[in-house]
């Protein structure tokens, strides 16, 4: 799936990623934002749709690595 046409269509949709937002716990509001992600993108069904969700986690951000990711690079060492 194209990158650039996932992050745009998620970039509509702050509660996904901004923390300050206040359906940024909303689980249930989540869930449906990425089915109609999951829509825009011409995806049908949930399957897709968590596909979707997985690809958009598991996409790097920035420079900045978690504390997990640091302590996954020094048991790596």
């Amino acid at each position: 799936m194209d990158d650039i046409r996932i992050i745009k269509a998620v970039e509509g949709f702050p509660e996904l990623f901004s923390k300050g937002h206040p359906n940024y716990k909303d689980i249930r509001k989540k869930e449906i934002t990425w089915q109609v992600i999951g829509a825009m993108l011409g995806l049908d069904g949930a399957s897709p749709t968590l596909g979707v969700k997985s690809e958009y986690m598991r996409s790097p951000r920035g420079n900045s690595a978690g504390k997990g990711a640091r302590l996954c690079a020094r048991r790596a060492v």
